[in-house]
């Protein structure tokens, strides 16, 4: 868990998150077809439910600001963080490979 800084949730505050007024559309098969554009409303539904998840990270956010005066994120660990934690461990910087 990471904690959200006090800048950002200020920002929240200030500017809250908005919300988009309208649903995407959604366009018939038939017409993508004839635009040779068979994969949009997929690809329409796929930018719905990121844009989705960042709304109820945001909602998520101020939620555990007003309850309990900071806010926690989960933050996933790449491979990159893990070699620069062991680093730290080690007193060692980090080599990267094919480094010419």
């Amino acid at each position: 868990m990471v904690r959200v800084s006090q800048k950002v949730i200020d920002h929240m505050l200030k500017e809250p998150p908005r919300r988009p007024t309208l649903p995407l559309p959604v366009f018939s098969d038939e017409v993508l077809e004839r635009l040779n554009m068979p994969g949009l409303n997929a690809a329409m539904a796929r930018a719905a439910a990121a844009y989705k998840r960042c709304v109820d990270l945001d909602a998520d956010i101020l939620r555990q600001y007003r309850a309990v005066g900071y806010a926690d994120v989960e933050e996933p660990v790449t491979d990159d963080d893990e070699v620069a934690a062991s680093a730290r461990r080690t007193k060692k910087k980090p080599t990267t490979r094919n480094k010419k």
